[in-house]
């Protein structure tokens, strides 16, 4: 999460929840804190942290995902068809 940002900084707001990404360096990208060029984060999508809601068509067994993914291939599913996974 974005807690502050520098003076001209215009694309980030504080409270931005936010990922690193870059090519693996030593530069502490499981670090609490980081200080790196904009280019190297991204926002996380509004899904993860709860603002958007996706429409569930039907919660199914890992069995009965050929016959899903034939109503998908059809166009009759209205929504995300989940797959639930027993542990």
């Amino acid at each position: 999460m974005i807690e502050t940002t520098g003076e001209g900084v215009v694309s980030w707001n504080r409270g931005d929840q936010i990922f690193y990404h870059t090519t693996w360096r030593k530069d502490g990208s499981y670090a609490e804190f980081n200080v790196a060029p904009a280019h190297t984060f991204a926002r996380i999508p509004e899904v993860k942290v709860g603002k958007i809601r996706p429409t569930v068509a039907e919660q199914i067994t890992l069995e009965a995902i050929p016959k899903a993914l034939e109503r998908l291939a059809e166009g009759h599913v209205r929504g995300k068809i989940v797959a639930e996974v027993q542990s």
